[in-house]
């Protein structure tokens, strides 16, 4: 809770303030010379590039991205598991690009359009329990790369101005998905389409989905109709849930 990353990184790097780490035997010098960076200078490059957006990698999208087995449609069901989907889509008079805008930039100081005080909430009990909370942000405001970190998601799948899948790094008992597709039509109107996807881990991870399904309902449908007014566009249709309210197939209609 009084560290910017996680206890799991955190202690780790407390522990290892006690190891000695100057190095002392200059010799590799005279070999390789090398204009070496003050202290005061590197921290300085550090904070700018900070300031900036320009860091490359942090500790939130660092490591291998090992997108779920069951992500694909129909593989829970093959498995003999049970997929939790919450699903609600709005039609805007947009074009995709604005949709896309929206959706790119969700989460970090954007927040995520609706009920920021349920994901503050959240955030704050995924730290409690030792997970990375609301507090890792985004490496960008507006730039999005699969891999980064966004709050307690990870990006697993971009296609621009059509669709983004984020895998939750919060802690659940189960693994979770979150889809945003943007599907035009004919008529100059755009659909986005939210999806949430749920695979439990046992009857924990079944309790925990329907104690929060009402919340689910609420948030999921507030983030669409707020999501679809931050286009600044006319909304068409009010959204409507596409999924239905007990456990089934992952498909979308």
């Amino acid at each position: 809770m009084v560290t910017p990353v996680p206890a799991a990184i955190a202690q780790p790097l407390a522990e290892g303030l006690a190891i000695p780490v100057v190095c002392r035997d200059e010799r590799i010098l005279g070999l390789v010379p090398l204009k070496r960076t003050g202290v005061r200078e590197a921290i300085r490059t550090a904070l700018d590039k900070i300031l900036t957006h320009q860091v490359d990698t942090c500790w939130y999208d660092a490591g291998e991205l090992i997108p779920p087995a069951w992500a694909a449609c129909g593989d829970a069901d093959w498995a003999g598991g049970t997929l939790m989907t919450c699903g609600y889509r709005v039609r805007v008079k947009s074009d995709p690009e604005a949709v896309w805008d929206v959706v790119r930039t969700i989460g970090g100081d954007r927040g995520w359009y609706y009920a920021q005080s349920l994901w503050w909430m959240r955030g704050f009990l995924d730290r409690l329990a030792g997970g990375v909370g609301l507090r890792r942000g985004r490496r960008h405001p507006e730039e999005i790369g699969v891999g980064d970190g966004i709050d307690f998601w990870r990006v697993l799948e971009i296609k621009e101005a059509q669709k983004l899948v984020l895998l939750a790094e919060m802690k659940v008992p189960g693994e979770a998905t979150l889809t945003f597709e943007i599907t035009p039509f004919a008529d100059g109107s755009t659909q986005l389409t939210l999806l949430s996807r749920f695979l439990p881990r046992g009857i924990t991870g079944i309790v925990y989905w329907y104690g929060l399904y009402p919340f689910h309902e609420i948030i999921f449908f507030g983030m669409a109709k707020s999501m679809a007014h931050a286009t600044g566009k006319p909304i068409l249709d009010k959204p409507e849930r596409f999924t239905p309210r007990i456990a089934g197939s992952c498909s979308l209609p």
